[in-house]
């Protein structure tokens, strides 16, 4: 498995974990009615869930399971998708 593979899947369970995190505190929120500021939580965690989680690890999976281009280069350009990861998550953490 390429190196680029591991870190999309491992940086989607990280943000799944967060996502899962920021949902279960507002379901306490909800049930305990602790601060209405927690609300704008909601929208954070179902982009950590979405973008952060699921598209993270459908890019992970494609690049590993994707036919190879050619011997030299399998993957492709490897500053391209280090660059894509890389805008991924800096888009992901600025949306949150």
């Amino acid at each position: 498995m390429p190196r680029i593979t591991r870190v999309f899947i491992r940086t989607a369970m990280i943000n799944m974990l967060i996502g899962l995190a920021c949902s279960a505190l507002l379901l306490v929120n909800q049930v305990l009615h602790l601060n209405d500021a927690l609300w704008a939580l909601q929208p954070a965690s179902y982009h950590l869930l979405t973008v952060g989680w699921l598209t993270q690890l459908i890019a992970g999976v494609a690049l590993w399971l994707f036919p190879p281009l050619s011997r030299e280069m399998p993957r492709g350009d490897p500053r391209l998708t280090w660059s894509a990861y890389g805008a991924l998550n800096l888009g992901l953490l600025l949306r949150v």
